[in-house]
């Protein structure tokens, strides 16, 4: 059975974000955006995202003539709405009478508001904000929850942030107060007798600044405010189920903002993305790999499509270069969104504004108003290619490869006073690996310690610095039995409240299931590169070099030079069933792609492709258990000839039979496979 967004409307979504109250004033605006909807092959819109002093211009004075006449306008053209609670950007009345709700910067100050726009910028534990979100939402929910055009709830937008007010100073002491019972409980864990910093009362305690000279405060307060935020959206979510059960509710995560998705997502029926790749900067390949590895990791939080929320039709406006999208790089990028198991195109705007910072921000129709600009054309031609392959909708991606993708680890080791201090590349790393399996066409799924490991063959744990005991176990079961495990460099530091183990790294029982003792490590200068002798070529090494020493891990390489020349640095161990490898350096992408290239071919892991690899190309499969459908995609500014399939498919795109495909520049193909087993 396929898994759509909503069962009840099983296609692809085309659209955006759209505004109409920004219109009130020449609503025969309206109507041409209908046509122009229709003809852009649009069939949803996002309403009511910043809506606020629209729907309730006085505190408790109500107006939703725009919403009901935008709703029926969009229904009768035939789309579907996305109704967003207008949570986000809170109108002029509430911050002037109620100023708590307001956000406070690490310096004490209230988050500017600039014309009473406080976009963003409220605090999620007050009390007035909740009480005034409870009272708009439900008003929402009882006009609008029942409503068949309304297909799913947008709660609030791109949630992040901390607050420092006197509010949420007293909810993380009620919080650490919750985990740790008592005072003496919590010195020990944050091994406060160092420097003399003994809390002797939770009252005492303040949020870190920045950083902090103790790592488990600092992990505390990233927790707290994560534990805000989902505190606040599944708020929002129980006000629109309480009028409708069957309401479904989703927001738009940024997997590169500082907030734990994992956590966050089981408060939502399906994920959604917001993203903004810099295409046009003589980058695009990176581009096009780190917004993939954002996809898989959307995918992976709830293991069903997703939905790519907001992307730029035409150019964002708020780099320092603001880059045209080159022809056909729009479209690729919603193709390759489909590629990695989203279930919508839908983009950040419909019609651009006429004022404020966005104004020239890219979006489907421009300032001139009319479908004749090569944005709007490209777009078009998106919607009507989502009409063609509609039968992919719904169905999933396969993988027998995840990363592990831990954030907490990326906190600390962003607070971690060592290694390369607040310039470790943990993100940039993990992407890195991923872009050795986007390379191979080889589909990824991102995992944590919550995560099922036994479906995969090989799990590449990168930079793990914390480990718990709950992860510990799960990966000396997942090796015992049969899986093979990949990790490098800072394995095993630090415990949960980033207490360092004793007894060396990587902690306690993983020396035994690596074979290790990992006695130092080197924090390389920018310029230093370190050899590596593997397999009888050089590489080379980058930023850290641990020193290691064999405890039962056979070695595969070694360093080349330095002080800690012929010492081990990639090793292999078998334990149970399975077996696991180390790399203790960073390399600069070549050694990795090697030393896995040997573990897949060993594994039977093959890619969606045969044949020669080309730089740029890459694709993606997905599968209703009787089709397979296959999605390739270049990422390079080539034409690329003669890429061959492991077999014949059909193009869905032109019903030809083929066995090999050629893409232009910028260019994709989207294949079927029917009867396979």
């Amino acid at each position: 059975m396929k898994k759509y967004i909503n069962q009840i409307f099983p296609h692809f979504l085309h659209g955006g974000d759209y505004n109409p109250e920004q219109w009130m004033d020449a609503k025969e605006v309206w109507d041409d955006d209908m046509r122009l909807m229709k003809e852009a092959n649009c069939n949803e819109m996002t309403l009511g995202v910043f809506a606020w002093s629209t729907l309730e211009p006085e505190e408790g004075k109500f107006d939703f003539s725009v919403l009901d006449e935008m709703i029926e306008k969009i229904g009768n053209n035939g789309g579907k709405v996305i109704l967003s609670t207008p949570t986000s950007a809170a109108p002029r009345w509430l911050t002037k009478k109620y100023p708590e709700v307001i956000r406070v910067l690490e310096d004490g100050k209230k988050s500017p508001i600039l014309f009473g726009s406080s976009r963003a910028r409220f605090c999620f534990t007050s009390p007035k904000f909740r009480e005034k979100v409870a009272v708009i939402d439900k008003e929402l929910a009882i006009r609008y929850a029942n409503n068949p055009t309304v297909i799913a709830w947008h709660l609030n937008n791109e949630v992040w942030g901390a607050c420092f007010c006197e509010n949420c100073k007293k909810e993380f002491r009620h919080f650490l107060k919750t985990k740790y019972q008592t005072i003496d409980h919590l010195n020990k864990t944050y091994w406060a007798k160092w420097s003399s910093g003994e809390i002797s009362s939770f009252d005492d305690i303040e949020p870190p600044q920045e950083e902090s000279q103790y790592g488990g405060l600092y992990l505390d307060w990233k927790r707290f405010t994560n534990q805000s935020i989902r505190s606040f959206l599944a708020f929002e979510a129980s006000i629109i189920k309480s009028i409708n059960p069957e309401s479904i509710v989703t927001t738009n995560l940024m997997p590169q903002r500082d907030v734990d998705l994992f956590g966050l997502v089981p408060v939502l029926d399906f994920a959604s993305v917001d993203i903004y790749p810099y295409w046009g900067y003589h980058k695009d390949i990176q581009e096009a790999v780190s917004a993939d590895w954002q996809y898989d990791y959307i995918r992976s939080l709830k293991q069903k499509p997703f939905m790519l929320m907001e992307s730029a039709p035409g150019l964002v406006s708020w780099m320092q270069y603001n880059k045209l999208h080159r022809p056909g790089i729009d479209t690729l990028a919603g193709i390759s969104a489909v590629a990695h198991g989203s279930d919508s195109v839908c983009y950040f705007q419909f019609r651009k504004s006429r004022g404020a910072c966005e104004q020239y921000h890219g979006a489907i129709v421009d300032h001139v108003g009319t479908s004749n600009t090569r944005v709007f054309r490209e777009i078009q031609k998106t919607g009507e290619i989502l009409k063609q392959i509609d039968e992919i909708c719904g169905t999933e991606i396969k993988s027998e490869v995840a990363i592990f993708y831990d954030i907490e680890s990326r906190w600390a080791l962003e607070d971690a006073w060592a290694f390369r201090f607040h310039d470790n590349g943990y993100l940039e790393e993990n992407i890195n690996y991923y872009k050795t399996l986007w390379d191979r066409s080889i589909s990824v799924d991102f995992v944590n310690a919550d995560s099922d490991f036994s479906k995969y063959k090989l799990l590449i744990l990168p930079m793990q610095y914390l480990v718990t005991a709950k992860l510990k176990r799960k990966l000396i079961e997942y090796v015992e039995n049969g899986g093979v495990l990949y990790a490098t460099y800072l394995l095993g530091y630090a415990n949960e409240n980033g207490l360092t183990y004793l007894g060396g790294f990587p902690c306690e029982e993983l020396k035994e299931l690596f074979g290790i003792w990992n006695e130092e490590i080197d924090t390389l200068l920018n310029e230093d590169v370190q050899k590596i002798i593997y397999q009888g070529k050089e590489y080379q090494a980058k930023d850290f070099c641990e020193i290691i020493h064999l405890q039962g891990a056979e070695s595969l390489a070694t360093y080349g030079s330095d002080f800690y020349r012929n010492q081990p640095c990639f090793t292999v161990h078998n334990y149970g069933k399975g077996r696991v490898y180390y790399q203790a350096f960073r390399d600069d992408g070549i050694f990795k792609q090697t030393a896995i290239d040997t573990i897949l071919n060993e594994l039977g892991i093959n890619g969606c492709l045969i044949g020669k690899r080309e730089n740029g190309v890459t694709a993606r499969e997905r599968t209703d258990g009787k089709n397979r459908y296959l999605l390739i995609q270049n990422y390079s500014d080539k034409q690329v000839d003669g890429i061959c399939l492991d077999c014949l498919y059909q193009d869905l795109l032109t019903n030809e039979t083929v066995k090999t495909v050629s893409l232009s520049p910028f260019g994709f193909a989207v294949l079927k496979k029917s009867g396979i087993t």
